[in-house]
């Protein structure tokens, strides 16, 4: 059967864009590596465990770096979930649409349809369907907000707003404002079901061409070893910042060089593919509370800042969510009676006379060091052959994210590591 759209990826974006194409009219075929899986679980939809998920063996691909030389040799986490949902299934459910100058500078650059005013409408849509919760306040958010304001930074009544996001603020949540549960991109676009939209639960192998063309692609069943042909007249590959990537060298779309190192015949020399990945350094520090710490219903307190560490209000680097011991699935060193501050430096420069081997705090279980440097990162193929299997997948797929080396699979039983791909 050949459908007018195929989607490789059931998270945040594939689900919404299946359904939206269905709501046209067309017929669709949704992929999703992990859409036999059994998420019917409370703790798939109890925000009060979602600290329980990242590691969940039965969504988690377990990608992570490998040891970093400028954290301290540390290997970080990144955690993603095949799943009807993706990644919204165990993420800690907070909705940020994120700074309108990073939009514009986008379109500044060439990426017509992507400023601030052009995205805009389609977050009011998204939100129409989600219906975003608020999360209230309490004692402890109201004195978190008066130390940020004797700091100088202010209360924003909404950091999704006009006024952008520089302040203090409530922060909102993607979870049912009637049931208290999580919402997921699939469950919110496509959880009623769609005549038009048939899903498939399998590993995309490649994108199948007529010369540069894509026609279909090529998947093999969970549960199967043969490979099966789907073609489509729209092929939308939405796998996620690595799954992409991966999908695409596998496809003969990439490095020249470098698929030719590893025998994939090239279709398209495209060296941008698998670069530039970024993420941000993210790091803990622990107070242990003096009296009682409020209920945490949302899997993080409800309150969250943005701010500048250079004085901006305009180029925030700086957020901060908090969160609390007492929250269920929280490991030790995490207390019942303490609560965390969680940071995220982005766009993060080092000030030049941090000292590398002076931790922020002793407890840093996330591997942010003074003097770190932030660095792009890539994926590059290893092998012509996909990963297959959940052992393979939960511990294999690596790369880095602030310096070079080779990412490989890590399995247990003494085998040699087989490579699959490396990073720069």
């Amino acid at each position: 059967m050949t459908y007018d759209v195929i989607v490789v990826g059931a998270g945040a974006s594939g689900a919404i864009v299946a359904a939206r194409a269905a709501a046209d009219g067309l017929s669709v075929l949704l992929i999703e590596a992990g859409a036999a899986t059994d998420i019917s679980g409370r703790e798939y939809w109890d925000p009060t465990l979602w600290a329980e998920l990242p590691g969940d063996p039965a969504i988690a691909w377990g990608y992570q770096s490998v040891p970093q030389p400028n954290l301290d040799g540390r290997v970080i986490p990144m955690s993603r979930a095949k799943a009807l949902g993706g990644c919204t299934l165990h993420n800690a459910m907070v909705y940020v649409r994120g700074a309108h100058a990073d939009y514009d500078a986008w379109a500044a650059l060439g990426c017509t349809g992507w400023g601030w005013n052009d995205v805009l409408p389609y977050f009011e849509r998204q939100e129409a369907m989600f219906g975003i919760l608020t999360a209230p306040g309490n004692a402890f958010i109201g004195s978190l907000f008066r130390a940020a304001a004797d700091q100088g930074i202010p209360f924003n009544p909404d950091y999704n707003g006009d006024g952008g996001q520089f302040g203090a603020a409530n922060f909102r949540f993607t979870i049912d404002t009637v049931t208290g549960s999580r919402q997921t991109s699939y469950s919110v676009y496509l959880g009623a079901g769609s005549t038009r939209v048939q899903t498939v639960a399998g590993l995309v192998v490649s994108i199948l061409f007529e010369g540069t063309t894509a026609i279909g692609v090529s998947v093999i069943p969970t549960g199967g070893t043969v490979p099966v042909a789907y073609h489509g007249g729209t092929i939308v590959v939405s796998a996620g910042a690595i799954g992409s990537p991966h999908i695409l060298l596998l496809s003969g779309i990439g490095a020249a060089a470098q698929l030719e190192q590893v025998g994939i015949p090239v279709l398209v020399d495209q060296p941008e593919v698998g670069q530039h990945l970024h993420d941000d350094l993210f790091g803990t520090v622990a107070y242990t509370s003096p009296g009682p710490l409020p209920p945490q219903p949302y899997g993080l307190l409800g309150a969250v800042i943005f701010a500048s560490t250079t004085g901006n209000e305009s180029a925030l680097d700086f957020e901060s969510s908090l969160s609390s011991g007492a929250m269920a699935g929280m490991p030790p060193p995490y207390r019942p009676d303490s609560y965390w501050i969680w940071p995220n430096f982005l766009h993060h420069i080092p000030s030049g006379h941090g000292r590398d081997d002076v931790p922020l705090h002793r407890h840093v279980p996330h591997g942010l060091r003074r003097g770190g440097r932030r660095r792009s990162g890539a994926a590059r193929q290893r092998r012509a052959q996909p990963a297959r299997d959940r052992r393979l997948h939960r511990a294999a797929p690596h790369y880095r994210q602030y310096g070079g080396g080779v990412v490989h699979d890590r399995r247990k039983g003494g085998r040699s590591p087989s490579r699959l791909l490396s990073t720069s």
